[in-house]
């Protein structure tokens, strides 16, 4: 939860550290103020969650992460980011202000080529299905992480999107 006052309250499962920002001892439970290296996490203006992950935007445009990555790894936000204006939570997958989109992990991080002029990001899990993206313009294109990616038109005049296991979302306008 993002709190009013920039902070993030975290609770569930929290073995991997992805609730709280440190592994817990009884996961089930966990349940308070997400820390970073022993420091409150705050001004923060947007947040989502993974399954084993967390990411924050803070209100100068970077972003942290915490948690692990699917091969057991610690979290890493690659260096250099900026101007983020939007993240997916399965996906360590950003949009930037300038409208492009940055997908890393594993190792490897690239601009998605051919994502332009997004506003924001969504993403089901990865096994699931390719990620949603709003264009500036209302349209909602999905997109597969390839570079190249593959695109295609799936509605337009759209205001916001969000994206499940099974299924994608879009407010439209009216």
């Amino acid at each position: 939860a993002l709190c009013s006052d920039g902070t993030v309250r975290g609770w569930g499962a929290n073995s991997r550290g992805q609730a709280l920002g440190s592994p817990s001892t009884y996961p089930g439970r966990a349940a308070g103020v997400v820390t970073i290296n022993g420091q409150i996490l705050s001004n923060v203006v947007a947040i989502a969650a993974g399954w084993i992950h967390s990411h924050a935007i803070l209100n100068n445009g970077t972003m942290v992460g915490w948690g692990t990555e699917f091969d057991g790894g610690n979290i890493e936000v690659p260096g250099g980011l900026s101007n983020v204006v939007s993240i997916a939570g399965w996906y360590s997958l950003i949009a930037k202000s300038d409208g492009s989109v940055v997908a890393w992990g594993r190792g490897n991080q690239h601009t998605i080529s051919g994502l332009t002029n997004i506003v924001t990001v969504s993403a089901p899990r990865s096994d699931h299905g390719p990620l949603v993206a709003l264009q500036k313009d209302g349209t909602v294109v999905e997109s597969t992480l390839a570079n190249p990616p593959v695109l295609s038109i799936v509605v337009s005049t759209a205001t916001a999107i969000s994206a499940g296991r099974w299924q994608k979302l879009a407010l439209k306008s009216d």
